[in-house]
């Protein structure tokens, strides 16, 4: 593999060896941390309700950040299921006067 890649042998056992970064471990955190939000909603909060619950327990990030994750865990808003409308009635629709 590495002679393909073009590296050295140190770099690649280096490579190897190494722990993730600090944003990679602060990403795996942000992805539990969402899941957690987002299951409990049944699918009705995207990417800008989480942020704010995440907001609301102090951590500080971006939307697209957020959406990021969310993307990369598959997960989006359900849409529907929400509030059912009825078909606006026409003035011109006479109804009958009750007696």
């Amino acid at each position: 593999m590495r002679r393909v890649l073009g590296v050295s042998p140190s770099g690649y056992y280096a490579w190897l060896e190494r722990r993730p970064s600090r944003r990679a471990q602060e990403n795996e955190a942000l992805t539990k941390l969402i899941a957690e939000i987002h299951e409990p909603s049944r699918g009705q909060y995207g990417a800008r309700r989480v942020r704010a619950d995440l907001l609301a327990s102090g951590n500080k990030l971006s939307r697209q950040r957020v959406a990021g994750r969310m993307r990369t865990l598959g997960l989006q808003r359900e849409h529907g299921c929400g509030k059912r409308t009825r078909p606006a009635r026409s003035r011109w629709v006479h109804l009958p006067h009750d007696r």
